[in-house]
């Protein structure tokens, strides 16, 4: 058996649309650039959180730098109106308060270049439904994890102008639990009885890269634009586990215990950030 829908089941369980449109991309690396919700944060430079915010403003610090920060995340959820065949409630809150850390550091001006390396969370997301939950036969734990290390290059061009590259080195771990449940008349149960659970996970590596440019516009104005490549992961020793009664449904049996083997794609999108600052 191959878990081919591992990563689809895993957004569609606990994500939503806010999630699929943004590719559930975390905002959390720099706490300087949080200060001002991101405003300007690639055309700011305030600490070497910049090797991430945009590489090419490395250079634009004169000393070395380091900045490590540790975000808290407080997720607030409301679920209403749920109706589901099995039955069930839609109570609590289902997201867990989770820690993104992240540390950079930068060489500061080296004579027109600098170089510097950052580690930190760029995708995340975590679901945890209480047992009872209505779509528990769907999705009830979940998490995607991508933790990056960028070692980063800047260059000046000019008094004005200044380039920068890195590549990308991320790490993506992927569970999603669920609960397999009977529908009436099946194995003499009541419609939602948990008959067993099913469990998907996987690991990979993958690699891309950030561009950037930093300008000064006027004595008091810039600009910086940032590129992050899409990066993707191909998930070959992923594995499916379930445990159970193993009820004959269709010729197939549900719960049934076992492990097998599971693969799958998931890309994390690319983005572009243009900003300026006065």
């Amino acid at each position: 058996m191959h878990a081919r829908k591992l990563a689809l089941a895993i957004i569609a369980a606990g994500v939503g649309t806010q999630a699929m449109a943004g590719g559930f991309a975390l905002n959390e690396q720099s706490v300087s650039a949080g200060g001002t919700a991101n405003a300007g944060r690639a055309s700011n430079v305030l600490d070497a959180s910049v090797v991430y915010n945009n590489p090419a403003a490395m250079v634009k610090l004169k000393q070395a730098q380091f900045t490590q920060a540790l975000a808290f995340i407080d997720a607030q959820t409301d679920i209403s109106g749920v109706t589901a065949p099995l039955g069930g409630t839609s109570d609590g809150d289902i997201v867990p308060h989770t820690f993104v850390p992240s540390g950079f550091f930068t060489s500061g001006d080296q004579g027109g270049w600098a170089w510097g390396v950052a580690a930190y969370g760029s995708f995340g997301l975590k679901t945890n439904h209480e047992d009872s939950y209505a779509g528990r036969h769907l999705g009830d734990k979940s998490s995607v994890k991508v933790m990056t290390l960028q070692p980063t290059v800047s260059y000046a061009l000019n008094d004005k102008v200044r380039v920068g590259a890195g590549v990308t080195f991320n790490y993506l771990d992927a569970y999603l639990s669920k609960n397999v449940s009977s529908l009436p008349n099946i194995g003499g149960g009541a419609p939602g009885t948990v008959l067993g659970t099913t469990e998907l996970e996987g690991d990979d590596y993958g690699y891309g890269y950030n561009l950037g440019i930093h300008a000064d516009l006027t004595e008091s104005t810039t600009a910086g634009l940032v590129y992050r490549s899409k990066v993707k992961y191909k998930i070959d020793d992923g594995s499916l586990t379930t445990s159970g009664t193993g009820v004959p449904m269709g010729g197939v049996l549900v719960g049934a215990a076992g492990k097998y083997d599971g693969k799958t794609a998931l890309p994390t999108p690319e983005s572009v950030e243009l900003s300026l600052s006065q």
